[in-house]
């Protein structure tokens, strides 16, 4: 049965599970509202039924940890101090590559819906001593704008966001449908990103993404909205003719929106627990991401070697300050210290470790992003 026959252009979901502690919260009720079946209510969404076929399951829940983590990092690798929200998690995008294919083993797509708790977590934590500037986002397990529809979740933090001192917002999306926020006050305090990749990449392995040249006027209306961009290259996939394709979409980016108006750009190559593998050419059998060669690192995850790894980021890094200016702040996402001292050396700044990498956002972010009473 579907549950979305009056709402043509949106997802369908077949049943809609709710947990019993889940019921009377705003997004719970806000959401339900979009449905006219009546949803089966669970006491625990771990005892729903894995979905047969391409049939898919909306499930409200009511998330018993810490909604509000640290990015995951990588044993002896530098993180960057970002912090992620996972309101929701699944996504429709469906990237080859996604590491949800790898370690979500949810029944469906989950919707957590006790939302005033992140709000408040994310309140206290604020009012917390911090050295540097805070930095969080949505966009780790789902993307930033995926259901939206229903949940109104942008809207409701780019407002929160929109008051908070010592803190900035990420909305982090392969989509386009970014309409829900263009007209928020938002007070300069929400970055909107676009994960890229080269046109070649992003129509074999992210085909249910946006195309790259739309994901770029998505960008440009984003910015004259008011809002500070970002793009994460991530990952970047070494094959032939991967310095031209990547070019190719390094120059669009500033033939669409302004430098100076960028706040960061994030290059990783890449990287997957060895199962992933597995998995991608069961799922995707006609995928190019796993046909080069990776080995373990320390972390047990295959990666490219490093040497092809400094090498595929310097000619990248370079090719950015090339069409973006020197000004650009470029980081490396889940590196060794040592990798970051060979791709920097002589054009940029090194971080020493997770701290200093910490650091040098603040000291970009104090540089650039200009805001009342932001020390």
């Amino acid at each position: 049965m579907d549950n979305l026959d009056n709402l043509d252009s949106l997802e369908r979901f077949h049943n809609i599970y709710v947990e019993e502690e889940a019921r009377g919260y705003p997004l719970a009720m806000r959401v339900l509202e979009k449905f006219e079946a009546e949803a089966h209510i669970i006491s625990d969404f771990r005892e729903v039924p894995k979905p047969d076929g391409n049939e898919k399951n909306l499930i409200l829940a009511r998330h018993r940890g810490d909604i509000l983590k640290r990015c995951p990092g990588t044993k002896a690798h530098i993180r960057c101090g970002y912090h992620v929200i996972n309101q929701v998690v699944g996504c429709d995008v469906n990237c080859t590559y996604c590491i949800l294919n790898y370690y979500v083993n949810a029944p469906g797509i989950v919707i957590n819906v006790n939302l005033e708790d992140t709000l408040s977590h994310i309140d206290r934590t604020l009012k917390e001593h911090r050295k540097y500037i805070y930095r969080v986002g949505t966009g780790e397990l789902t993307d930033s704008f995926y259901l939206d529809y229903l949940t109104g979740l942008a809207k409701t933090f780019v407002e929160f966001f929109a008051d908070r001192d010592g803190a900035i917002f990420e909305l982090k999306t392969k989509k386009v449908e970014i309409d829900s926020v263009l007209d928020l006050k938002h007070n300069g305090r929400t970055i909107i990103s676009w994960s890229l990749n080269s046109g070649e990449m992003a129509g074999s392995e992210e085909a249910e993404a946006a195309p790259v040249a739309e994901r770029l006027l998505a960008a440009r209306r984003a910015q004259e909205s008011g809002y500070w961009l970002g793009f994460h290259f991530d990952p970047i996939v070494h094959y032939n003719g991967w310095e031209e394709d990547y070019e190719e979409t390094v120059r669009a980016i500033f033939d669409f929106v302004d430098p100076k108006k960028i706040l960061w750009i994030s290059l990783g190559t890449f990287r997957s627990p060895p199962s992933l593998f597995e998995i991608i050419k069961g799922r995707y059998p006609k995928s190019k991401i796993v046909t080069g060669e990776s080995f373990p690192g320390d972390d047990g995850k295959l990666r490219y070697l490093k040497p092809l790894r400094v090498e595929m980021y310097k000619k990248l890094l370079s090719t950015l300050k090339k069409y973006g200016g020197d000004d650009l702040f470029v980081y490396l996402c889940m590196e060794r210290k040592d990798v970051w001292g060979k791709v920097f050396d002589g054009v940029g700044e090194a971080p020493k470790n997770s701290v200093d990498l910490d650091r040098m956002f603040h000291k970009n972010l104090k540089r650039r992003w200009k805001i009342d009473g932001q020390s």
